[in-house]
């Protein structure tokens, strides 16, 4: 059995989290559901049949290779650790629908973002009683987070904001222009080998020049090392957009609301060039602008 170390907001030694029951139970708190001939995952907060809150979604878009069978985007992954307990508390019970579609290799083509809209369109209407429409956000990495772009420029009134990790697309000007409203948190590692550094600075700046939201958008960069789940240094910087999946203490320190620490070897600045601390993502997402 494995244990990894997760600690709380104070810093203090919390517990001892195992990966096998404990995360099979969260993995299992999402459910499959099917649009055409495309699957999914997903975790409902409702839990009450007269509960009329209506909540954000959250749709999560993986990489290459994490679609290669059912539930590989859930399995595969320390994802589901959002969904804890200890997750929630730090949403002061403000939580989200989360939405995992699964994209067999072909489907990262520019031609299927269509596609991939339309399944998340048919789960907002299967919802849409408990999803609040203002609080739609359109997250992660890599291939995914091609397609984050991909969905977001397409479907700019449809999606609030944006977190975007080691994107493998460069938007255009044309491209950024039209989402030059909406707050957008982009992250990358300095030494990846995979989507060169230079592309996502590049695609930053040409976002700091046009965004007229300066103060919500953010570029967090991982100057050097980047960690594996047991602090060790990840084989290469690429890693970044599995690591943040795939560690409890990295989402512990992702989703934190509090300003007492910075994650070490990064920098987080707005696009009005002040350097912040990397940190406060839930009050990012929760934060009407």
């Amino acid at each position: 059995m494995y244990l990894f170390i997760m600690y709380s907001v104070t810093g203090d030694l919390l517990q001892l989290l195992s990966t096998t029951d404990w995360l099979e139970n969260l993995r299992n708190q999402f459910k499959d559901g099917k649009y055409k001939k495309m699957d999914y995952c997903y975790f409902s907060p409702k839990k009450l049949k007269n509960n009329k809150k209506k909540y954000p979604l959250i749709v999560y878009v993986h990489g290459l290779a994490h679609g290669r069978r059912k539930r590989s985007q859930v399995n595969d992954s320390y994802f589901p650790y959002m969904v804890s307990k200890e997750m929630q508390l730090k949403f002061n019970e403000w939580w989200a629908h989360i939405l995992l579609p699964r994209l067999p290799e072909y489907m990262f083509d520019v031609f299927y973002t269509s596609k991939l809209q339309l399944l998340i369109n048919d789960y907002v209407r299967k919802n849409v009683d408990s999803i609040d429409l203002n609080q739609i956000i359109i997250m992660w990495s890599s291939a995914g987070g091609g397609m984050a772009w991909r969905l977001l420029i397409r479907n700019p009134k449809f999606y609030s904001k944006a977190l975007i990790t080691c994107a493998n697309k460069v938007p255009s000007k044309k491209q950024l222009k039209i989402v030059s409203n909406k707050p957008i948190w982009l992250v990358a590692a300095k030494k990846d080998p995979i989507i060169p550094f230079f592309s996502q600075k590049f695609t930053w700046n040409r976002l700091k020049k046009l965004t007229k939201v300066p103060n919500f958008c953010r570029f967090t960069i991982f100057k050097n090392k980047v960690y594996c789940p047991d602090w060790k240094k990840a084989g290469y910087p690429h890693l970044l957009s599995k690591v943040i999946s795939y560690d409890f203490r990295m989402l512990d320190w992702l989703f934190s609301k509090y300003d007492w620490v910075n994650y070490p070897l990064t920098e987080t600045v707005l696009a009005t060039n002040e350097i912040i601390p990397t940190n406060g993502i839930i009050n990012w997402l929760q934060n009407d602008n």
